[in-house]
Formats: structure tokens, C-alpha cells, sequence
């Protein structure tokens, strides 16, 4: 079976690098894998700085990547495992929609404004790179899969001007599951998920109750595993053979 690539690694990472621990190793139709701030190098280090500010670095980038980014990779594999995938910014922001949709639903408004508060901050100092004669939307889709993309301001504008796009959405999860045209899932009542200390190895915490919160509400989605990686420019899911 082919492996589908569902979101690219930021910045391209060019290896996989697995760590120890945060296995899931029952065969799962999916995977996230997640890199890791502090095994990165110095380099890499110095680039997620441009992307969170050097203040805190570590625990912004675990709060946006091991925190907010699990369910947003894991709307990607909801996405491909119905047949539903889209591709490029359109993609993006789907997921961030399901991600804030999701962290909404368990319990987690108050990060949520913390982490609106971190972006629109973020988003500040970075220079808007989308002409004024064209949207948000069209233009990143004109540049996807280029190599201009990689570019860590240009990127960074996409991630996180999409999710703030995606807090303006009205609307609950149910609606975005019908927005996306899935039937059949309705969000379970009283789930609220576990809250954990913010760092790498708690973002399997997070995948696990994700998925009980899907289970509780006996709805199909894919079994989905998660491996912390070494590389930290590293952040996709990944459909398994």
C-alpha cells in the first residue's frame, strides 16, 4: 500500500529521526509524528525563535506543537481515512477549524484564548506576505509545494494566520463534520479531556483522549499512533501500510 503524505514536515526535515517512548504499537491506520524542541540543533533552535520569539521558546513551541497541533494532524487522517482530503491551504485550515472545533468541545477555552493571545502576537512581527490584490487563500494555494513556502516567515504567516481564521469560525464540531460532508457524528455530552503537563511527552496523553472522546460519541475514525522524533522541524501525520 502507498503511504499517503497528509502535512508536510515544516521546513522540509530531511530525515526521520525516532525517539524512545510515546509509541503506540497496535497497528494504527495513521500516524503523527511530532519532533522535539529541545534535541534539535542549535540551528534549528535559532528558527523556531522567529517563529515564537526567543522568550520561553520551548514551552510555546510544546503548547502550539504537542498541545494544539495533535488535533490538528489528527483532522488530516479523519480527512483522508472518509475521503475527504483537499490538499493545500484549504487543508489547513479545515484542520485548524477541527482543531479549535475539538479543543472547544473538551474543555479547553481558556488555552485557546492563551494561545490567540501567543499568535496574533507572533503574527505582529512577522510582514504579511500576500498582496493586497489577492486573498489569503488564493495565494497560498498559488505558492503551495514550492519551494517558496519554506520559507520560515512565509510559512509561519500561513500556520498561524489560519488558525486565527479558523477561531472566527462559527459553529460547533457537528457542524464541521457536516460542513465537510461526514455524517453520522454527534458530539458526546459531558466529555472533558485530561489537562497535562505542556511538554513532548504528553502529546500522546492528548492523541489517547482524543480518540475516547470519538469513542464515547460511537463515531468510526482511524486508529492513530504517534512518535516523537528528534527533528523538530518534523510535523505530519502519515497514513501506515
Amino acid at each position: 500500500m502507498r503511504k499517503t503524505i497528509l502535512a508536510f514536515a515544516i521546513l522540509v526535515a530531511p530525515a526521520l529521526l525516532f525517539a524512545q517512548g510515546a509509541k503506540q504499537d497496535n497497528k494504527p491506520d495513521y500516524k503523527i509524528f511530532t519532533g522535539q524542541y529541545e534535541r534539535g540543533s542549535a540551528e534549528q533552535q535559532e528558527a523556531f525563535k522567529l517563529f515564537f520569539g526567543a522568550d520561553d521558546v520551548q514551552n510555546k513551541f510544546d503548547f502550539y506543537f504537542h498541545w494544539y497541533n495533535v488535533a490538528h494532524e489528527y483532522s488530516h487522517c479523519i480527512l483522508d481515512f472518509y475521503g475527504k482530503s483537499v490538499g493545500s491551504v484549504q487543508e489547513e485550515i479545515l484542520a485548524n477549524k477541527f482543531a479549535v472545533k475539538y479543543w472547544k468541545s473538551v474543555g479547553f477555552d481558556e488555552e485557546l484564548a492563551r494561545l490567540k493571545v501567543l499568535l496574533e502576537e507572533r503574527l505582529s512581527t512577522f510582514q504579511n506576505p500576500v498582496p493586497e490584490d489577492t486573498t489569503f487563500e488564493e495565494w497560498y494555494s498559488g505558492i503551495w509545494g514550492t519551494s517558496k513556502l519554506m520559507d520560515v516567515s512565509v510559512y509561519g504567516y500561513l500556520q498561524f494566520k489560519s488558525v486565527l481564521i479558523a477561531m472566527e469560525d462559527e459553529g460547533d464540531l457537528e457542524a464541521w463534520f457536516a460542513a465537510v460532508g461526514i455524517d453520522g457524528f454527534t458530539c458526546p455530552k459531558d466529555y472533558k479531556s485530561g489537562k497535562y503537563p505542556i511538554s513532548a511527552g504528553y502529546a500522546v496523553k492528548y492523541l489517547n483522549d482524543l480518540q475516547s472522546f470519538f469513542k464515547k460519541a460511537e463515531f468510526k475514525v482511524p486508529n492513530v499512533g504517534l512518535d516523537l522524533t528528534d527533528n523538530p522541524m518534523t510535523h505530519f501525520s502519515q497514513k501506515m501500510q
